[in-house]
């Protein structure tokens, strides 16, 4: 039987800014794994919600950030291109500076062990860009995460999160599909040669069929997502449970 979960909505004090959160863990759990959760585009959905029961339910403690906490109006769970504009509108470093104090946050519950903490992110290339700043970060799992920046969705497109992957300081793992419109194969070939390039302990898997999204419940590839699920919780284990 699953554990029986603590779950709510929290409240983050950041810098000029209280950043909502979804905070999931198993009931009587201490010192507890913790693994962080930065939605795609759509934001803080009921769907990322219920990605963050799933990791409780494995004995994780699991804390889905809301990217647009900054950007009240914007609205969360629509379309990709109602959305897009107010995705736009973060900066790197905005993403990095709440991503900072959510992860502050997170370590600071008696709950967590703040020595075992990972990030999990769908689409959005933030997750990789906090790793590559977070010393203290133990896994960084990527779903999707765009490999290049481009013009039409982000503020920020001189630096690439392919950029800085010589600063990439956790081990690194990487779930796209060999049939996304969004983010080519060859981009992912690209992340992966740097990834060997600069010595970094990386698995990147390309899932045959699989369109961008996969995971999500519009474009959900069931073969891709199960599989992909069974990897995450594998790489979780060996790096933050173990």
């Amino acid at each position: 039987m699953p554990p029986t979960l603590i779950h709510s909505n929290v409240q983050i004090p950041g810098r000029g800014v209280l950043i909502k959160g979804f905070l999931a863990y198993p009931e009587g759990g201490d010192r507890l794994p913790g693994v962080m959760i930065h939605p795609g585009a759509p934001g803080l959905t009921d769907e990322v919600r219920g990605v963050a029961k799933r990791i409780a339910n494995e004995g994780y403690a699991a804390l889905a950030y809301d990217l647009y906490s900054r950007q009240p109006d914007a609205p969360t769970g629509a379309p990709y291109m109602e959305i897009v504009p107010y995705y736009k509108k973060i900066t790197d470093g905005t993403a990095l500076m709440d991503l900072g104090s959510t992860m502050e946050y997170f370590r600071s519950l008696s709950v967590i062990d703040p020595d075992r903490t990972g990030i999990l992110g769908f689409c959005s290339a933030f997750p990789t860009v906090f790793a590559c700043h977070d010393l203290r970060l133990r896994a960084c799992i990527s779903f999707y995460n765009q490999v290049y920046y481009s013009g039409e969705a982000n503020a920020d497109t001189a630096v690439s999160p392919i950029d800085r992957v010589p600063s990439l300081w956790c081990p690194y793992q990487g779930h796209y599909g060999d049939n996304d419109a969004v983010i080519p194969v060859d981009e992912v070939n690209q992340m992966e040669s740097a990834l060997k390039r600069y010595g970094k302990q990386y698995e990147m898997h390309v899932y045959p069929g699989a369109p961008h999204g996969f995971f999500s419940e519009n474009n959900y590839h069931q073969p891709s997502a199960e599989l992909s699920w069974s990897r995450t919780l594998e790489f979780l284990r060996i790096h933050l449970a173990g």
